[in-house]
C-alpha cells in the first residue's frame, strides 16, 4: 500500500514531467509542420526522401568525414540463406529512420536496432518472433524446404514506418512474412502491439472468397497509416508466380487493443473461377475515376458508351484458367517503398503488383485490371476511389511498386495535390490525387524500348488476348526495361523538382508453358534456357519539373540504381552499387561530391541530426539484395570524429538480443500515465531542436 508521501512525490514528478512535456511538444509544433514528419527517412505519409536541413550543402559537403562505423551482427543460424540471392540474411535493405536523434535499423532476420546517432552505440534492439512457413505447402517467389520449426529466409524487408499519435506513444511498425504486424515503443523496444492480420490457414487456395491461389509467405506485405483516424490499411503481397492469389486490401483500427478490423477484404481482381465476368465493369463504374494508359494518353474508362466498355471489360482476366481447384493466374499489392496518405481526406494512394504468372499471359486475357496500377482508396470504407493502370495485359512484369508520393504542385497557376508514381513501365506519372486524372507522363529518352516492349492498346481485343511478349515465337528475344523505375523517386517542395532514375536493364527472356501440368510457382519462363551474354544495365537519373514533367536535367550512372535519392541542402545524394556515395548539385545534376565507402550501396542515406544538434548522414552498405553476406552502417558528419582513427562502434557490454532500456512504474502513479510521461521525458533528454527552413508548405 502507497504512503501519503509516496504518493505526494509521485504526483509532484507526474507534474513537473508534465510540465516538461507540455514545453517540449509547444516547440516540436512551432517548428515543425504538425502533419508531416521530418525525419530524415522517406517522409511518410508524403515520402519525398527530402530532408530540410541546410548544413550540409555543396560549400561543406567536401568535409563529411565518416564519424562511425556499426557491424551488423551476424544473422541467428536459425535462418536460412534466401533464394535466388534475394536480400542476404544479415542485410539491412531498409532506409534508416532517424527521429529525435536515434536512428533505426531492421535487419533481414527482424531484428531492429536502435542506435544513438552521435557515437554509433546500441541504446535497445529486439529479436521479432517470427513464425514459421511451411514453404513446401505455399508457393512464392522460389520454393524453399526448411527444416521442421526453422524459418524460411526471407526476400525483402521493405518497410519499417514511424507514428507518434497512435496509442499515444512513438511506435515502429513492421509486418513479417508470417502476416504478422508488430508495434515496437521506439524508445524502450518493447511491443506494444503484435497481431495476426492474416491466418497462415488462409493462405491455402479456397480459403477466402473467390481465392484458388496462394498468398506469397515469403515478402512482408505492405501497409499504410492514418494517425488522425488511427486506422491501418494493408494489402496482400504477391509472388511472381502463375500461383497468384486474388490480392486484397483491410483496413484496421490500430488504436483498439487488440486491434478491429474495419472493413475488408476489398479485392483487387475478379474471383478466381470466371463466376463474375462483370466484376471489373462494375468496380469501374463504382470508382470516381478510372483509367488505362496505352503508351501516349489514359484512355477514361468512365466516359467510354456502355458497348465499348464492355466490349473492353467484360470477361477480363476469363477465368483464370480455373480447373476446379486451383487458379493460374492472379495479382497483389505493390512492394519497395511506402505508400502516400492524406489525413485531410482520408485516402490511401498505393501501387499494385505485376499479374502472375509473369510473362504468360495464357491464362489471364484482357486488360486485367487492377494490376500494374496506381490507386486511391477510401480508409474509413474500403471503397476504391479511383484506379489508374500503367500497363494493360502485362506481359513483361512491370509492376507499380516502390514509393508514392503525395505533393502540392502548381499547373496553370493552381495549387492542387497530385500523386507522383514511377512504374516498371519506364514511365513516370503525375495524377489528380482527387480523380486519378492523368496530369503528365514522362518518357525517358534514355530508355531504349526493344521490339516487343511497347505498351498494347487495351481498345484492341487481339493484343490483349496475346499470350506472351514475342508470340508466337518460343525462342529467345530481348526486353528492355523491364524495370524502368525500380527504385524510390524524391521530390524538393521548395524547387519543385521531381528526381527519378530510369533504368535501361535488358536482358533475355525464353518464355515457358504455364497452366496444370508445369510446376505451379513458374514465372512463365524457362530460367534455364536464358544463352549467355554481357548484360549491358545502366540509367539516367533525371530531374523534372513538377508542374509540367519537363526534364530540367539528367545525369547518366553505368549501372541500375537500387535506391536512388535523397534531397538536402541543395544537393541530390545517390547511392551507387560501386560502393560510392555521390552529390549532385540539384540545379545542374553536375557532380559536386564523391565518396567510396568500400561496399555496395542499394539503399539511400537518411539525414538528421543526433542528440547533440550535429547534421548526420547515416547509410547501409554490403548485404545487398542480390547476393553478399555482411552489412554495416556508416554515420558521416561535418564535425571530426572523436579520435584521429575512424571510430568503429561496437556494444559490447549491450545484449542486442533484448530490450535493454525498460521504464518501471513505482508505487503510487498509475502505470500507464507514468509510463507515456516518462516516455515523454526520454524523448526531451535526447532530442534536439527541429529543423525550421523557409520551405513549400507540404501537402496539407
Amino acid at each position: 500500500m502507497p504512503t501519503k508521501v509516496g504518493k505526494f512525490f509521485g504526483t509532484l514528478l507526474i507534474l513537473t514531467l508534465f510540465l516538461i512535456s507540455s514545453f517540449l511538444t509547444v516547440k516540436v509544433t512551432a517548428a515543425a509542420n504538425s502533419n508531416y514528419q521530418w525525419n530524415g527517412d522517406s517522409n511518410f505519409p508524403y515520402n519525398y526522401n527530402y530532408s530540410p536541413q541546410n548544413a550540409i550543402n555543396a560549400q561543406t559537403v567536401q568535409n563529411l568525414q565518416v564519424k562511425w562505423i556499426f557491424p551488423v551482427p551476424p544473422s541467428p543460424s536459425k535462418y536460412l540463406a534466401t533464394g535466388g540471392g534475394f536480400g542476404a540474411p544479415n542485410a539491412v535493405i531498409v532506409t534508416p529512420l532517424i527521429i529525435n536523434g536515434l536512428g533505426y535499423f531492421l535487419t533481414n532476420y527482424f531484428r531492429v536496432y536502435a542506435l544513438d546517432i552521435a557515437k554509433g552505440t546500441t541504446i535497445w534492439s529486439r529479436d521479432l518472433p517470427i513464425l514459421n512457413v511451411n514453404s513446401s505447402e505455399f508457393f512464392g517467389n522460389f520454393i524453399l524446404s526448411p527444416k521442421a520449426g526453422i524459418p524460411v529466409g526471407h526476400f525483402h524487408n521493405d518497410n519499417m514506418l514511424y507514428t507518434e499519435k497512435i496509442l499515444g506513444q512513438p511506435l515502429l511498425w513492421i509486418t513479417a512474412q508470417d502476416y504478422q504486424v508488430f508495434a515496437i515503443n521506439a524508445l524502450t523496444g518493447d511491443i506494444v502491439q503484435q497481431f495476426q492480420w492474416l491466418d497462415l490457414a488462409s493462405l491455402k487456395p479456397g480459403s477466402i472468397t473467390g481465392n484458388y491461389g496462394v498468398f506469397d509467405p515469403f515478402s512482408p506485405p505492405n501497409f499504410a497509416f492514418d494517425e488522425t483516424r488511427g486506422i491501418m490499411v494493408i494489402g496482400t503481397n504477391n509472388g511472381d508466380c502463375q500461383c497468384e492469389a486474388r490480392g486484397f486490401l483491410e483496413g484496421w483500427n490500430v488504436n483498439a487493443r487488440p486491434p478491429v478490423r474495419l472493413w475488408g477484404p476489398t479485392f483487387l481482381i475478379p474471383p478466381q473461377d470466371g463466376s463474375d465476368p462483370n466484376w471489373v465493369i462494375n468496380s469501374v463504374n463504382s470508382m470516381v475515376g478510372a483509367y488505362i494508359f496505352d503508351g501516349s494518353a489514359a484512355i477514361d474508362l468512365k466516359t467510354l458508351p456502355a458497348q465499348q466498355q464492355h466490349d473492353i471489360l467484360y470477361g477480363d482476366w476469363g477465368n483464370f484458367g480455373f480447373n476446379g481447384t486451383r487458379s493460374y493466374a492472379g495479382q497483389g499489392v505493390s512492394w519497395g517503398g511506402p505508400w502516400a496518405v492524406d489525413q485531410q481526406t482520408g485516402i490511401t494512394y498505393f501501387g499494385t503488383a505485376n499479374v502472375g504468372s509473369d510473362w504468360n499471359a495464357t491464362y489471364r486475357p484482357g486488360p486485367n485490371l487492377w494490376s500494374n496500377s496506381i490507386m486511391a482508396i477510401d480508409e474509413t470504407t474500403g471503397k476504391f476511389v479511383w484506379g489508374f493502370q500503367s500497363t494493360a495485359h502485362d506481359l513483361w512484369d512491370v509492376d507499380c511498386s516502390w514509393n508514392v508520393m503525395l505533393a502540392n504542385v502548381t499547373i496553370g497557376g493552381q495549387i492542387q495535390k497530385a500523386i507522383i508514381k514511377g512504374c516498371k513501365n519506364g514511365y513516370l506519372y503525375e495524377l489528380n490525387a482527387a480523380t486519378g486524372k492523368m496530369l503528365w507522363f514522362f518518357d525517358a529518352p534514355s530508355i531504349k524500348r526493344t521490339l516487343n516492349n511497347h505498351l498494347l492498346d487495351p481498345m484492341n481485343k487481339a493484343q490483349m488476348t496475346k499470350p506472351w511478349f514475342n508470340y508466337p515465337s518460343t525462342k529467345p528475344d530481348w526486353a528492355n526495361p523491364n524495370s524502368g523505375y525500380e527504385s524510390d523517386i524524391g521530390f524538393d517542395p521548395v524547387t519543385n523538382l521531381v528526381f527519378a532514375d530510369a533504368w535501361n536493364n535488358p536482358g533475355w527472356f525464353v518464355i515457358a508453358n504455364v497452366g496444370p501440368k508445369t510446376q505451379y510457382n513458374s514465372l512463365g519462363l524457362n530460367l534455364a534456357a536464358v544463352p549467355p551474354f554481357q548484360q549491358k544495365n545502366n540509367s539516367t537519373l533525371y530531374a523534372l519539373d513538377a508542374s509540367t514533367g519537363k526534364p530540367v536535367w539528367s545525369h547518366f550512372f553505368a549501372f541500375n540504381i537500387r535506391g536512388t535519392v535523397t534531397i538536402s541542402g541543395g544537393l541530390v545524394f545517390v547511392s551507387t552499387p560501386d560502393g560510392i556515395l555521390n552529390g549532385l548539385d540539384e540545379k545542374t545534376g553536375q557532380t559536386v561530391y564523391t565518396k567510396f565507402l568500400g561496399n555496395q550501396l542499394i539503399i539511400q542515406p537518411s539525414i538528421g541530426s543526433d542528440a547533440n544538434g550535429e547534421i548526420t548522414m547515416v547509410q547501409t552498405f554490403g548485404g545487398p539484395q542480390f547476393g553478399g553476406a555482411t552489412s554495416s552502417i556508416v554515420a558521416l558528419s561535418l564535425a571530426a570524429p572523436a579520435s584521429a582513427a575512424t571510430q568503429t562502434a561496437t556494444t559490447t557490454a549491450i545484449q542486442t538480443s533484448t530490450v535493454i532500456s525498460t521504464v518501471s512504474a513505482p508505487s503510487g502513479i498509475d502505470p500507464t500515465t507514468f509510463y507515456s510521461l516518462a516516455a515523454v521525458t526520454v524523448v526531451f533528454v535526447i532530442a534536439t531542436g527541429i529543423l525550421a527552413v523557409r520551405r513549400r508548405k507540404p501537402v496539407s
